[in-house]
């Protein structure tokens, strides 16, 4: 660019005209450096913008919306540069200063531009660097999943294996579980019969050990339970004994017994009509059941229920014609009452 100085404008060497009051000064020509240095720099500028627009290639629209504004505003700089000289403005100062406000402007665009031009370079290597980092990872989990697609088919015949194995110590834990427990119900019995030996001999007391040793071998042994509640009851042990006969009841209904000899126990403790309730519930389990028909006919006469005795009594015998018990009982209301016997009333 040519370096300008300040120069004194002159006239053209053609003849000069007449001058008046009334005559406007003609406007000042822009000189063809100025126009060609003005033309230079804009095409200049414009093409840095057409360049760095080709750049972005539509990446930053943020920035190129920027660019057309800067663009636009050196347009107008340019038409104003321009409608001052058409207004014909002659002053150098203002021409220069206007072009080196442009120049300012340029200059900052262009550093501006260039920094821009420097941190998309950097954004576009950060963005390389994650692309290869992205690439590198992918193979690398391409190759885990070929290792794990390879170990998988070990990992399941391990699995199948470990299956196999569970499921023959579940077998081999079920066999031990019932053989033991098939050991500790055989234990049980021989314990509850050894009991039942001792029980008839009169040693009582060592009868109930036995009986409790049968029902800890065997929680769910309801003859041992109605054993044991027969050796509490001749002990005395009359709140032990209920337990004992109900614990029985529970494991086995229909154990008429365990009801017969609950309903003796509350015939003892003068509860005659819960001692009814029993024998009658041992009735309807078993229908022929001698001694149960006795101990109704005896909770029945406590009850001054002497009909129903009798009628209970006669069933005992009839069930069991050697049932001393109902016998007795029977000889004693024909004694009390006057009757003849058996068919006493």
């Amino acid at each position: 660019m040519e370096e300008m100085t300040d120069q004194t404008p002159h006239a053209g060497t053609g003849t000069p005209g007449p001058e008046g009051p009334d005559r406007e000064p003609e406007p000042c020509a822009v000189p063809d450096s100025i126009r060609k240095l003005i033309e230079e720099l804009r095409g200049e500028v414009q093409g840095r913008l057409d360049a760095f627009k080709n750049h972005l290639s539509g990446r930053e629209q943020d920035l190129e919306r920027r660019i057309d504004a800067i663009g636009g505003h050196l347009q107008e700089l340019v038409d104003r540069f321009q409608a001052e000289i058409q207004k014909g403005k002659s002053e150098q100062e203002k021409l220069f200063k206007l072009m080196e406000e442009i120049g300012d402007r340029t200059a900052g665009i262009l550093t501006g531009l260039e920094e821009k031009e420097k941190s998309l370079d950097k954004i576009g290597k950060k963005v390389k660097n994650l692309a290869e980092e992205v690439v590198t990872n992918g193979r690398q989990l391409t190759l885990m999943k070929g290792i794990v697609e390879k170990n998988s088919a070990s990992f399941r015949e391990l699995l199948d294996q470990g299956k196999k194995l569970l499921s023959r110590y579940q077998e081999q834990d079920r066999r031990l579980t019932e053989e033991e427990k098939h050991s500790r119900e055989e234990e049980a019995r021989h314990k509850n019969n050894q009991g039942v030996v001792l029980f008839y001999q009169g040693a009582t007391e060592a009868a109930a050990e036995h009986f409790k040793e049968a029902v800890e071998l065997h929680p769910d042994y309801p003859e041992a339970f109605n054993n044991l509640g027969l050796a509490q009851s001749r002990l005395g042990l009359a709140e032990q004994a209920v337990q004992s006969f109900q614990k029985t009841i529970q494991l086995d209904p229909k154990l008429a017994e365990a009801y017969n000899n609950l309903g003796f126990l509350y015939h003892s403790n003068l509860e005659f009509p819960k001692a009814v309730e029993m024998f009658r519930k041992a009735l309807l389990q078993s229908g022929d059941f001698a001694a149960a028909y006795t101990n109704l006919g005896n909770s029945f006469y406590m009850l001054k229920r002497h009909d129903r005795a009798l009628v209970a009594w006669k069933r005992a015998v009839e069930i069991d014609p050697l049932n001393e018990n109902a016998l007795r009982s029977l000889r004693m209301f024909d004694q009390q009452e006057g009757g003849n016997g058996l068919g006493g009333k």
